[in-house]
């Protein structure tokens, strides 16, 4: 079974997460009502300080911690990085979809 595991190891298989659970751990901000939820790559996570259950980051948030801004390529193959509908202007352009 592919297990799509979202920045926070959330398994979208099985629902929507908690409201606790899409809050930046950073800034306090709800990820999903701003439109940035989305997977980075392991490796990116872990040098963000992130532990793979650790909680979300936006992407600011995220940027600021690995001290660059992201390109399409930190980002996963997983269907949660396709959608094209209701993603934030700034996940929009750091996906590639505009």
């Amino acid at each position: 079974m592919t297990r799509y595991r979202i920045i926070t190891g959330y398994n979208w298989q099985y629902g929507l997460p908690r409201p606790s659970q899409v809050v930046c751990v950073d800034c306090a901000v709800n990820t999903i009502a701003i439109d940035e939820y989305y997977m980075v790559h392991d490796h990116l996570w872990e040098r963000a300080g992130m532990a793979t259950d650790g909680g979300m980051l936006c992407i600011a948030c995220l940027e600021t911690r690995l001290g660059r801004d992201l390109k399409r390529t930190d980002f996963t193959d997983a269907p949660i990085n396709q959608v094209t509908d209701r993603r934030s202007a700034h996940l929009r352009d750091r996906l590639g979809l505009d």
